[in-house]
């Protein structure tokens, strides 16, 4: 089942190097590299244009070979499949493995408590007595 792409990529530099263009030749280098990009055609343009085209264009290439040959490995990954059926391990450990940062916050002892015991306990019995005197 062959999917259609649905973009391709335009690199920022290509636009700045653009945008110092006159604007007729410009638009016909735009148009030449959406056209290529899209479908691959290449449309009659002036020598000019075709001269900077050309160099936009091997790049263009290169990016399309690479997302054919990232496509074609996950192909190949997919058609390998995963796991053996019924090995439930397999699921588990890549939880486990994506998750294991936060095992470790969770496994950590707690901080060790001073073993001071601040309760006091005073029992003062007051049995002194004010003396009154009598005063003359």
């Amino acid at each position: 089942m062959a999917r259609e792409r649905q973009g391709f990529i335009f690199g920022f530099k290509w636009g700045k190097a653009l945008r110092n263009l006159p604007a007729e030749l410009r638009h016909e280098v735009q148009d030449a590299i959406i056209d290529y990009g899209t479908d691959g055609t290449v449309i009659p343009m002036s020598d000019a244009a075709r001269g900077i085209f050309e160099f936009i264009r091997i790049q263009i290439d290169d990016n399309n070979s690479k997302y054919e040959n990232t496509v074609e490995k996950r192909r190949e990954a997919g058609r390998q499949g995963g796991a053996p059926a019924g090995n439930h391990n397999a699921s588990q450990k890549q939880a486990k493995q994506a998750n294991g940062c936060f095992n470790k916050q969770n496994n950590q002892k707690q901080a060790k408590q001073a073993d001071y015991d601040y309760d006091c306990d005073c029992d003062c019995d007051c049995d002194k007595k004010k003396k009154i005197s009598a005063s003359p």
